[in-house]
């Protein structure tokens, strides 16, 4: 490594990449070239193009902004997955850069940082849902109460609100879909402030997971979680791409 993790950014800055999942054949040669035998035979398993090339997008987006952290080659950077499926970087010094990535429509969400494991959600509140069989199912009973005083005309935006904390917080965990998401509950009646109410399987979470609503570009929603205090201070920074 040309240089340490302590020398990139500070502990508890969080940084953030909106990146725009598209670009003319150029950008998508270079793009190919930088992903491993492993994500291109994953890429060209994609039925559609625009999927392919989102993923191929998205990918290698998050080895270039890995790559800069490290001071490395984004196509040298090796990747393992943990017990349910999170990547992980593996090297010694890498293992201490904590990273999510999540992708919706044409953009995707990247976040790192030293401090905590991050998860990350994107959404894309233009597409249609049916709503209200994911709450009754999938919503923790704190969670389907607060969404019953929420105003019809505002349930889509607090669903979206509700989604991608709830889903931030489980890729946090690392846990996948062994977390019951019934189980757990976030606020999401407020669009600034977030917080973990409650987590049955885990009930000490909410005094160990931060939530953070995340500006998101128009028609999108997005959240960011760390393990930390909800009380610790952070520095979210949001950067251009590229």
């Amino acid at each position: 490594l040309s240089r340490g993790l302590g020398d990139v950014y500070k502990r508890q800055e969080v940084d953030l990449w909106f990146v725009p999942l598209s670009g003319d054949s150029d950008a998508r040669d270079r793009a190919w070239s930088v992903l491993d035998a492993s994500e291109q035979t994953r890429a060209d398993r994609f039925h559609f193009e625009a999927d392919r090339g989102h993923y191929i997008f998205s990918h290698a987006a998050l080895r270039t902004v890995l790559g800069r952290k490290l001071g490395q080659n984004p196509a040298d950077l090796r990747f393992a997955s943990g017990p349910s499926g999170k990547p992980g970087l593996i090297d010694s010094v890498a293992e201490t850069l904590h990273f999510n990535l999540s992708h919706a429509g044409t953009h995707a969400l990247i976040g790192v940082n030293t401090l905590a494991p991050i998860g990350v959600d994107l959404e894309s509140t233009t597409r249609d849902v049916e709503m209200s069989g994911i709450v009754d199912r999938f919503f923790a009973a704190p969670e389907r109460a607060i969404w019953e005083r929420i105003p019809a005309a505002e349930h889509s935006a607090a669903f979206f609100r509700a989604w991608t904390r709830k889903e931030a917080y489980v890729k946090a965990r690392g846990d996948g879909f062994s977390h019951d998401s019934s189980r757990y509950a976030v606020e999401f009646q407020q669009t600034k402030t977030a917080r973990l109410i409650l987590d049955e399987i885990d009930p000490s979470a909410p005094a160990q997971y931060q939530l953070t609503p995340v500006v998101a570009p128009p028609g999108y929603e997005a959240a960011c979680a760390l393990r930390i205090s909800p009380d610790q201070a952070l520095d979210l920074k949001i950067h251009s791409w590229p």
